[in-house]
This record gives structure tokens, sequence and C-alpha cells, in this order.
């Protein structure tokens, strides 16, 4: 941070905007150099080998071409087609499965109802447990009676858990809850959130079907504009992309469908293109007289390794996404301006380009 002067509002910007350790984001916005490499010294080296460094980085420099745009985004069509929004997505209970709607509605502070409103935590530390270090999590499938506004969870094999709102502060001291919240902290979301416990009939509910103990918070309040999502309230995903993708798996002998991509990739808009990768090239999404704002591309890790239907890890899809694309990015993070937006499936969307 000291090297490239970067404050602690820098860095929390930085992360927010999909840099992460070991990206290629090497420029900020403002074009500042984001990335250090450290270089160690020992007893024997001599002035000779600072020189022979500096001289190895001026000539790597002056022999190189950079740009800050990739080379292929030049090739995307600056037309105004509309795009079809194929389906939308929530994900009520983080890292366990999707809830496909038929519209989306927002909170005040931008994240779509229903969405990363409950998570599942150790039941000592109260730390929230990520779905890439329990993958049986994705069985987990997520139920809603649109007329009460009822959620449950279904898991195989299982009676569906009916989630109740507790607001029982004797039940909460039972829960070993004495202040009716608990506080998580975890490395994902980078920022302490408070949590309802949901009582001990879900506890019980996670142990069967997990076989750990756990237990079902919820949470009271969002920070920083977000509920549990990573770093953007919505991920946007394309089918050409999504095609693209199918393709390469097929020809390393990987056979996914489409379905099977968009569960493991777990966007909260679909959106059909023709162009694989051309959302890169997107600076704004213009609906009727609301307005979509490319936050940037996500740069994605083991999670989209999970087989949702098996509730195990695997090695695809990421390990040929790294291995034919520079950088394992995939979809793109967007924000709206107006909490007031409703998005319907089938809705046709506009893209600005950059």
């Amino acid at each position: 941070m000291q090297a490239l002067q970067n404050s602690s509002a820098d860095v929390k910007k930085n992360f927010l905007a999909g840099h992460s350790c070991g990206d290629e984001l090497d420029l900020d916005e403002n074009g500042r150099p984001q990335m250090a490499l450290r270089i160690s010294f020992g007893y024997h080296s001599s002035k000779g080998d600072v020189e022979r460094l500096v001289t190895f980085f001026e000539d790597f420099i002056k022999n190189s071409t950079f740009s800050h745009k990739d080379n292929n985004e030049a090739s995307f069509s600056s037309s105004t087609k509309k795009v079809r929004l194929q389906s939308l997505f929530v994900f009520p209970l983080k890292s366990a499965g999707a809830l496909s709607l038929n519209e989306m509605r927002f909170h005040e502070n931008g994240t779509p109802l229903l969405d990363r409103i409950y998570c599942v935590a150790s039941g000592t530390s109260r730390q929230v447990v990520q779905g890439k270090h329990l993958p049986k999590l994705a069985k987990i499938q997520p139920r809603i009676d649109f007329e009460t506004g009822k959620l449950t969870l279904h898991y195989t094999g299982l009676e569906d858990l009916l989630i109740e709102e507790n607001n029982d502060d004797e039940e909460d001291e039972e829960n070993g809850n004495t202040e009716g919240l608990s506080i998580c902290e975890t490395r994902v979301c980078l920022r302490k959130i408070p949590m309802k416990d949901c009582g001990e009939k879900a506890s019980c509910w996670l142990k069967k079907c997990l076989n750990r103990q756990l237990r079902l918070l919820k949470i009271s309040s969002s920070i920083d504009g977000l509920n549990l999502q990573m770093k953007s309230p919505l991920l946007l995903v394309t089918t050409a992309s999504l095609e693209w993708l199918r393709k390469k798996l097929a020809e390393n002998g990987v056979k996914m469908t489409i379905n099977d991509l968009v569960m493991r990739f777990r966007p909260n808009l679909l959106l059909e293109t023709n162009e694989a990768f051309e959302e890169e090239s997107w600076k704004e999404l213009k609906i009727g007289d609301f307005l979509l704002t490319v936050q940037g591309n996500c740069t994605r890790c083991g999670a989209v390794c999970t087989n949702p239907k098996l509730g195990i890890r695997e090695g695809e899809p990421l390990k040929t996404l790294t291995q034919i694309r520079e950088k394992t990015q995939f979809g793109i993070y967007v924000e709206i301006f107006s909490s007031k937006m409703l998005l319907k499936r089938g809705d046709f969307i506009e893209p600005v380009f950059k």
C-alpha cells in the first residue's frame, strides 16, 4: 500500500471494482499501477545485480506494447441492437441453489429482493461457511410461496424446512444468542454483518442434510450497499459466452450443458447475445427510463467447480477457462441507479458500449 501510495479507501474501492490477488488488472480507473513486485537481495548480492535487474525491466518496457484495453474489444459492434433478458435468478441462501424469477424487484440499497439474505455458519464460531468448502450446500434448493412470501428449503430425502422469523427473546437465549444478533466477518465479504439466528429447528435440519453442527443466520442490515454478495449487487452472464465455454469444454472431453454452466456461474441476470464476451465491452445497459451501470468483470475462483447436482468439487470449468483465456474472468458486475426499477424475464435491454 505504501509503495503504491494507496490508502485503505483506495484498496477497498479497487476490491469492489473487481481487483483481487493475482488478477490481470494492472491499473486502476485513474491509470495508477496496482501491482507490486517484491525482490529480495542476499548478503552476496552486488550493485551489479541491481543494475542488471533495472536493465531487464527497462528493456522489457521498451520492447513491449501496452494498451489499457484488450485488443479484442475493438472487434465488437457498437450498434444499438438490444439483447433479451432470458432469465432472472436470486440466491436466498448463500452458496445454495437458485430461485428462478419472472420479475425482479429491488431493495433501497440496490440489491435484489430475496438475494443472499441467509447464510449457513459454523455452530461455534458463527463464521460463514462457503460453498467451495462445503459443496453439499449447493444441493439445498430454495422454494417460495409468492402469495404468502414464505420461504422453504428443500433437500432430497428430508422434509422441507419452513423458515420462520424468530422474534422471541427467550428462544434467542436458548440458541446461545443472548443479544439477538450474531456478528460474523468473512474473508469473502471483508465486512462485519449483523446476523439473526433462525433457531434450533433450522440448525437440526442442517445437521441432518450436511452432517455438521451449523446455524442458519439471516442478515439484519446491509453493509456498504450489499447483503451477502461478494462485490456487487448483480452478476450478469451472457448466452454467447456460455456457449463459447461449452464448446471449449467439449473439445477437452468435458460434457456440460448451458444450464449446467448457468448453475455453476450463478448469475442474477442471463442475457441472450450473439458474440462471446461482448459484455466486457459494455459501459451501461438501458431499459426504458432506467439504467444499469457496469462495475467491472468478475474474476472467477474455485467456487464454479462445485457440481450442484452431486454436491461435490470438480476441476472444471475453471481448468479449461484458465488454460484458454488469459484471464479467469467470466461475467460482469452491474448495479442499478433506482430501486424503483423492475426487471422482467423477456425484457429487451440496450447495451451502451465503452
